[in-house]
């Protein structure tokens, strides 16, 4: 049952990825042109097996798993609490 669950859940957030990237994608530029975009796993569900080498098979785009995964996801909101300001200008309503 686990298995089905994951995996449905595996298939949904494939979905929202590509329709993100198909939408964004090409829209992210510099001055020297794309940026090169990668995903960064973090959370629990980083900690999931090989959840990395199935969103790269999926998606085509480089993943990489936070060194700790855990502690990236704290550190993250705090950084974000620290700067409320820029996060309410970013924020969707």
């Amino acid at each position: 049952m686990n298995g089905n669950i994951i995996g449905l859940f595996l298939y949904y957030w494939v979905f929202i990825l590509g329709a993100l990237f198909a939408i964004k994608m090409f829209n992210v530029t510099d001055d020297d042109g794309l940026i090169p975009i990668l995903i960064v796993l973090t959370g629990g569900g980083a900690l999931l097996k090989n959840l990395d080498k199935r969103l790269k098979l999926e998606t085509g785009m480089p993943i990489i798993v936070a060194d700790d995964p855990l502690s990236s996801v704290v550190l993250g909101s705090g950084q974000a609490l620290d700067n409320i300001e820029i996060l309410r200008e970013i924020a969707i309503e």
